[in-house]
């Protein structure tokens, strides 16, 4: 059985005096324990940063065509050669390779906190467009696409997010909490699909990366 965390939540859920974390948010091996200051109460809580994060997407263009980028994007054990933030992708559930409803189990790192989710491929067409969503415990659920489209004699990729269930107040505490870089973490994702579609351009185009 998995072990369990709590933290003092008093104020934020009502009638609960705490709740409980998975282990996977707050420690991994060879990462340190996130920490998280006890919540404010009362008016205090109302006062708590709450961010805005809906939807984001880039695209650019690389010289390589559609079906070679999804066949790496698609393979997500690939996702750490071009992701700056997922360092760990292994599929679950004896699922070895991408289609509707495959599950597998990413590792996240930002700054010094490390934790893990288990998404599940919602999109699969080889070639056009690869999607799956993401659930973390009141963090809500977001959907990451990529879109591949022919152009000349490569491809336009358009990476995105939208989130289709909403961070929590709890959820944005840990997030806050966990990582100073997270203090925007829209910012910190916007960054990190630039950085992931140049990756997978120097991937898939043979350039050092």
């Amino acid at each position: 059985m998995q072990r369990q965390h709590q933290a003092a939540v008093s104020g934020i859920m009502p009638g609960a005096a705490a709740f409980v974390l998975p282990e996977s948010l707050t420690a991994l091996p060879g990462r340190r324990m996130l920490k998280f200051k006890r919540p404010a109460r009362g008016a205090a809580l109302k006062e708590l940063a709450v961010q805005t994060l809906d939807r984001d997407e880039l695209t650019t263009y690389i010289n390589a065509a559609p079906e070679v980028l999804y066949a790496i994007v698609a393979d997500v054990t690939r996702t750490p050669e071009y992701s700056p933030e997922v360092a760990e992708c292994v599929w679950l559930d004896g699922a070895s390779g991408p289609k509707v409803g495959a599950r597998f189990k990413a590792r996240n790192t930002v700054g010094r906190a490390s934790w893990h989710n288990k998404p599940v491929i919602t999109t699969a067409e080889p070639g056009r467009e690869f999607a799956f969503a993401r659930t973390e415990p009141f963090a809500g659920t977001l959907v990451w696409r990529y879109r591949f489209e022919p152009e000349g004699a490569g491809t336009r990729v358009t990476e995105s997010y939208e989130v289709v269930r909403p961070i929590t107040r709890i959820g944005w505490w840990i997030i806050q909490s966990g990582s100073k870089e997270n203090k925007n973490r829209r910012a910190v994702m916007h960054a990190g699909m630039a950085q992931s579609l140049q990756r997978l351009k120097a991937l898939a185009e043979g350039q050092p990366r």
